[in-house]
């Protein structure tokens, strides 16, 4: 993510179609008490909103300031009953690293979902040793499309070892792959259908950009990398924007950061830049009490990353910026490089 606005058009058609939907999916109910934590900005509030008012449900608000606060998000959710969770997985990574959940019991919430970017396991299954008996929901959609698939984690959630499905296409949108060339399953995943918006507002060029037209029907492109699964669910490989050449060998960094999480041992993310020469550099940014140096670092991952997607320095902070919806604010890091 950027941080930078697009200003995403969104009618009245494209909220009601995915509202529509998860309404009917979930079977929401007046009983339901729906956490409203996500800034009124993003798009993930237009859940909590209004289908806690299309089915007359209870709606708890935080406060923006306590939203920075997980001590203080932890103890509200338990003090007001919640049912009904959605945030980004670093919202819920803050709340198990700081918001001291074991003083709490969380014996009303019955979905937990969760969007926006890739949950790290660990974290995700501590998250869920504090709330065990909750169902987990893995969405994904861009602001322009909101949620398009959808995958519903099995109940043996400590035992997970891979990277999640993005799930399978809801049934208020069609999506395919454009695959770059015909003997690859692996490709751009376009979305079609009632919640996709009609584009970006006084901006022609840049919509002209990210929609197409085929068979006269307009399709969004991603910009994510996916693949199909033998169960049919989508899989995520990366953005095609976070995808780079370096030595002849192309390169994904969620890929790299997806390992490195693996490893449990830090939060940390891939970005680039370059150098006074011009080459390409890979830096790995990580959160830990602990600095490591280069040759421990180096012992750890080189059983799981390929010599030519090692990245060339680590370097410890001590927060991951994010931006103004929750999400690692990647153009802070590369600027601060």
């Amino acid at each position: 993510s950027t941080g930078i606005p697009k200003a995403v058009m969104i009618t009245q058609k494209n909220a009601d179609s995915f509202l529509d939907w998860c309404t009917k999916q979930y079977q929401f109910s007046s009983n339901d008490r729906f956490a409203s934590i996500a800034p009124l900005h993003f798009d993930l509030s237009v859940f909590d909103v209004f289908v806690s008012l299309n089915v007359q449900a209870t709606l708890v608000l935080f406060e923006p300031a306590l939203t920075k606060n997980p001590k203080g998000i932890a103890a509200m959710i338990a003090e007001h009953n919640v049912s009904i969770l959605y945030a980004t997985p670093t919202f819920y990574s803050s709340l198990v690293d700081y918001g001291k959940m074991h003083l709490h019991f969380y014996k009303d919430i019955r979905h937990i979902f969760f969007a926006g970017e890739p949950f790290n396991l660990s974290k995700l299954k501590l998250l869920h040793g504090y709330i065990p008996n909750a169902t987990y929901t893995n969405w994904y959609g861009p602001t322009e499309t909101n949620v398009v698939t959808f995958y519903t984690l099995p109940f043996e959630i400590q035992q997970i070892d891979q990277a999640l499905p993005i799930g399978i296409p809801c049934n208020h949108v069609k999506a395919m792959i454009d695959v770059e060339n015909n003997s690859s399953s692996v490709g751009e995943l376009l979305i079609s259908g009632g919640s996709v918006s009609p584009g970006y507002f006084k901006d022609g060029e840049n919509t002209e950009i990210s929609f197409k037209i085929l068979h006269d029907i307009c399709w969004y492109k991603t910009g994510d990398i996916v693949s199909i699964n033998e169960y049919g669910e989508y899989l995520f490989h990366g953005r095609r924007d976070r995808m780079v050449k370096r030595r002849g060998y192309r390169i994904e960094l969620d890929d790299i950061q997806h390992h490195l999480e693996s490893l449990e041992i830090f939060n940390a993310v891939a970005v680039v830049s370059k150098n006074i020469n011009e080459s390409l550099q890979i830096f790995c940014v990580y959160v830990n009490e602990k600095e490591w140096s280069r040759i421990e670092i180096n012992h750890r991952i080189q059983t799981i990353l390929p010599l030519y997607m090692m990245p060339d320095h680590f370097i410890r902070i001590e927060t991951l910026p994010l931006t103004g919806t929750g999400k690692i604010d990647y153009q802070t890091i590369r600027l601060s490089l």
